[in-house]
């Protein structure tokens, strides 16, 4: 699913340290379930997103050890599910 990044407590993916990076909604990392892919979303946010120095105004894909950057911070994307494995949903009873 969408995974919000920004500074805020309510963000999915939260950044702390980056003055730079917004408090809500700078990037989105999706995750789609049917192709077992990531892509990188621009956020709504002022601040620009962007994926091996290339700015994110678009959806792009996201392949193992990208780079992204917000603000001032570099991250290695490092993915825990994908084409050779995915945890299922459990549904409860």
């Amino acid at each position: 699913g969408k995974n919000f990044i920004g500074r805020a407590d309510d963000m999915d993916i939260q950044i702390l340290g980056d003055n730079k990076i917004s408090r809500r909604n700078h990037a989105i990392i999706v995750y789609d379930p049917k192709k077992r892919s990531f892509v990188l979303l621009p956020g709504d946010a002022v601040g620009i997103a962007y994926l091996n120095d290339e700015a994110v105004y678009t959806p792009m894909p996201l392949s193992p050890y990208d780079v992204i950057e917000l603000g001032k911070s570099k991250f290695l994307f490092i993915p825990f599910c994908g084409e050779h494995f995915e945890w299922e949903d459990v549904e409860k009873e």
